[in-house]
């Protein structure tokens, strides 16, 4: 025993470089066996210090030895061996180096460890090395050194196996003896040992076979000292994975599990205390589980061109699937094994690896001193996006990731997108058409197997296996920009929720990296009230978190600013209120966009180019109002009009205006205070307000009706009777009709295959009894619907005040399945005037979602009526309602498979 010379750990570095500086093979897959399931043995089948397995001298540098494998401790002799894996000590070595291991000269070689080379030390690690058709394996070490090789298992050269299950992944700490966590609180002494509880806790179920853990020695005497882990209550084996002293040291070990689903942790030589991570097990003998395949390459190094060390506390994303020979997400594969090389730590300290985009579990991958070079073994789970989180709690350090192979569950679906879509891949451009997909389900193993498809968080129908057959199933991905996530799992009575998941994502688009539009082009001339909008060139677009701030200037004055919004929905028009610029003038205006862009999702600002436009005369609100007030004349010129002392309101949208008695005006309790409301039966009349006085008038059919009294079906027939006359067969719908210049009162627009905008500018105020208009106000809203799923559709809903009056507004906005007659499956109450939070605003946005039934089925989205508060007037007659939607959208397509759209952007036929 003797203490560790912190100088001679680091010597040998300039002999590691050329062994660590291995190019990156282009992707191909590179195993090196067949793999199989795991199956617990024991044994030494090399020593060289001691003449096992046929060698009674040092490892010479350089040098290939080929080791005999099969037929030894516990391993069959008749082709059924894959993959050993091993525990590998180095020690007496004339230098620092590294441990290769392969089947045979025609593969590629495997890291298995990196050794010191300090006198009198020993190194240990595990590693996984394909078996060559012989039976042998072939190791080589860099300088001269005796080398001790230790079975811990095999991987059967089949998938059908011939004892144990496959491997589940499970990251968790289970023991730590300096808090009392799994075992006592107390140093280990030399020649104790600990048992450590496995199955029944831990998600661990009984029977399973093995585990894979990573056994963390923290050493603060001078002596080195060794562990064997191995099942409860079977015989000690000579395994002995090496601690050095003074230090942290951690290494992997696949155990086998007693039938008490326990396994005992011997410890030698030395007193420390023991931190014992799981990283996954083994099932039971015929039971489901990932079936591993050895390989070898490198799928990461940080020191490689383009790259950098991990910052101290940085956690970096690394892509291992599609890389190194490594087979890409949707393939079944499920967690790799590594060997996770540190090169010259910048401090003493470790690394922790967990599967990428999910939650941290606080277990350790590798520890380390400063200026080390060290490897460990580990077998992690992959994020959907193929990669691993890897975190550096240390000083500027470099690491290095070399592949071991992989474990992939035959149980689990396949997934597979059109190209250029891989797994983990990422496209700045978005494409005009859909992204084809196929799930491919295994054969069911039971009669109520199904397929179950979860797309960007909708769960689709379950899919019908077949017994005999694999069942192939096309999905179509909505190509919308941001990331998209596709996974499936086989479902039935007896899995339930349990059963594994494949998952493979992908993502389309990076708008900070494109041109910004203008819906008002560089020197357009627009009305004294536009709307100022941006989009991104092609089918990109500002994601629904990112905001827009407009700011627009007199072209006298490019300091102060004329006005500025406030940030805004990507999809919410800007609409400058009447009074803010005058006619026959020149203003400049630009965007700013903020929002995540691209793959790496970090959050960009932009600032678009400065645009000019121009204003003509025509002042669009007033517009509105003259034309309102030429309807009101009509209706109270009309001889069934029955003028009534005060207390009347009006409102006009598209060709219809109204004229009610405000008695009523405020919503029932019920609607104001509910959000939403579903329905999946057929279309039914809610409750609508009451009027002393209630005319409905349509300019062009110069026709008026009264609803006083009416409700339901009667007020519908009632309203479609004085609707202009249909040359088809449906009832005529509003339509854009604007009588002067410059302000659109009900329009509806198909912006693209997956998104729709309703607009609707309302003319309101109160009337006295000679029906001439005492106020007039103008309410602009727009709501732009969001389709690319299966059974739902994302809203935003923009009011603004051009009247600069401070409102709360009410929008009913519902979904319809196209049928006779329609159903209505959803209803939505969206704005601020509900309920006791009532917010009073000159414009504001709001989000929500729609529901759909799911299915193949056309729809369409209608806006049904408005409740508009007015902080100084209060209530005003509710504007639409059961009788006739005040804007009808176009139909779109839902499908079983494919999202909801637009067919080519056009309404469906």
């Amino acid at each position: 025993m003797r203490k560790r010379s912190l100088a001679a750990a680091v010597l040998g570095a300039v002999a590691l470089i050329g062994s660590l500086l291995v190019a990156t093979p282009a992707h191909a897959l590179n195993d090196t066996g067949t793999g199989g399931v795991f199956v617990p043995a024991t044994g030494r089948i090399l020593d060289t210090a001691k003449g096992t397995g046929g060698f009674s001298t040092p490892m010479e540098a350089g040098k290939y030895r080929t080791i005999k494998v099969t037929g030894l401790a516990g391993l069959p002799d008749d082709g059924s061996v894959g993959a050993v894996s091993l525990n590998a000590t180095v020690g007496g070595s004339s230098g620092a180096g590294t441990l290769f291991g392969r089947p045979d000269a025609d593969s590629g070689r495997t890291t298995m460890l990196i050794y010191s080379g300090v006198s009198g030390e020993y190194t240990s690690n595990s590693a996984t090395v394909a078996v060559g058709a012989d039976g042998t394996i072939q190791v080589m070490t860099e300088n001269a050194t005796r080398l001790i090789l230790d079975v811990q298992g095999y991987y059967t050269a089949n998938t059908d196996g011939t004892a144990a299950g496959g491997f589940v992944p499970v990251a968790k700490r289970i023991v730590d003896t300096r808090s009392g966590l799994g075992a006592a609180k107390a140093t280990i002494a030399p020649g104790k040992s600990v048992d450590v509880q496995i199955t029944g806790s831990n998600g661990i179920p009984s029977g399973a076979s093995g585990v894979v853990v990573n056994l963390i020695a923290i050493n603060s005497t001078d002596s080195d000292g060794y562990l064997t882990p191995y099942a409860t209550g079977s015989t000690k084996p000579q395994n002995a994975l090496h601690y050095a002293p003074s230090i942290t040291t951690s290494a992997q070990a696949q155990v086998p599990v007693s039938a008490g689903g326990k396994i005992t942790i011997a410890n030698g030589s030395a007193t420390a205390n023991l931190v014992v991570d799981l990283q996954g097990y083994f099932t039971a003998a015929g039971k489901s589980g990932a079936v591993f395949t050895p390989s070898y390459g490198r799928a990461y190094d940080s020191r490689a061109s383009g790259n950098t060390a991990l910052a101290s506390g940085e956690t970096r994303s690394i892509q291992i699937a599609g890389k190194a020979g490594v087979p890409v997400m949707g393939s079944g594969i499920t967690a790799v094994t590594l060997t996770l090389i540190v090169s010259h730590a910048g401090s003493a300290g470790y690394a922790e690896a967990w599967a990428d985009g999910t939650s941290k579990p606080g277990t350790t991958a590798i520890n380390f001193q400063a200026d080390d070079i060290r490897t460990n073994t580990i077998t992690v789970p992959l994020g959907a996006n193929g990669k691993i989180a890897l975190r550096n709690v240390a000083d500027a350090t470099n690491y290095v990731v070399d592949v071991q192979g992989w474990y992939t569950d035959s149980t689990l679906p396949t997934i597979v997108c059109a190209a250029p879509y891989s797994s983990g891949s990422w496209n700045n451009a978005v494409p005009d058409a859909d992204i084809s997909c196929v799930v491919t389900a295994p054969r069911a193993a039971a009669s109520d197997d199904a397929l179950a498809i979860i797309l960007d968080g909708e769960e689709l129908d379950p899919i019908a296996m077949s017994a005999t057959a694999t069942t192939p199933t096309d999905v179509v991905v909505a190509a919308t920009p941001g990331k998209h996530l596709l996974s499936s799992r086989v479902t039935s009575g007896s899995r339930g929720q349990s059963a594994p998941v494949s998952t493979y994502s992908f993502g389309v688009g990076n708008w900070a990296e494109k041109a910004i539009e203008p819906s008002i082009l560089d020197g357009d001339i627009v009305a004294l009230s536009p709307d100022l909008g941006v989009g991104i060139e092609g089918s990109d677009a500002l994601p629904a978190t990112g905001t827009v701030k407009y700011t627009v200037w007199s072209a006298e004055d490019s300091t102060n600013p004329l006005i500025e919004s406030d940030p805004m929905d990507p999809d919410s028009p800007f609409s400058l209120p009447q009074g803010v610029l005058e006619a026959n003038s020149t203003y400049r205006w630009n965007a700013v966009l903020s929002g995540p862009s691209g793959q790496t999702q970090e959050n960009r600002v932009v600032t678009s180019p400065t645009w000019s436009f121009s204003t003509n005369a025509t002042d669009n609100v007033e517009d509105a109002k003259e034309t309102c007030a030429d309807a009101l004349s009509a209706m109270t010129s009309n001889e069934d009009y029955d003028p009534q002392d005060g207390g009347l309101g009006y409102n006009c949208y598209g060709d219809t205006a109204e004229i009610a008695s405000v008695d009523a005006a405020s919503p029932s309790s019920s609607v104001a205070a509910t959000t939403k409301s579903r329905s999946m039966a057929a279309d039914a009349p809610s409750e609508t307000p009451t009027h002393a006085t209630h005319y409905v008038y349509n300019r062009v059919s110069n026709k008026m009706v009264s609803l006083v009294g009416l409700s339901g079906e009667n007020a519908r027939e009632a309203v479609d009777s004085i609707q202009p006359e249909s040359t088809g067969s449906a009832p005529a719908k509003p339509v854009m009709r604007t009588a002067k210049l410059g302000l659109s009162n009900v329009y509806e627009k198909i912006n693209s295959q997956w998104k729709e905008t309703l607009g609707l500018t309302v003319t309101y105020g109160e009337l006295n009894s000679r029906g001439v208009p005492t106020s007039a106000y103008v309410l602009k809203n727009t709501v732009t619907f969001n389709l690319g799923k299966f059974t739902t559709a994302d809203y935003s809903y923009t009011w603004t005040s051009l009247s600069n009056r401070d409102t709360s507004p009410l929008l009913e906005l519902r979904s319809y399945q196209r049928a006779l007659p329609p159903i209505r499956i959803d209803t939505v109450h969206t704005g601020q005037g509900k309920g006791a939070d009532i917010v009073f605003r000159r414009s504001y946005t709001q989000k929500g979602t729609v529901l759909l039934n799911r299915g193949k089925f056309q729809y369409n989205f209608d806006l049904r009526k408005l409740t508009i508060n007015d902080l100084r007037k209060g209530y005003f007659p509710q504007v639409g309602g059961d009788w006739h939607p005040m804007v009808t959208g176009k139909r779109f397509q839902c499908y079983k498979t494919t999202v909801c759209k637009f067919p080519n952007g056009k309404e469906a036929p």
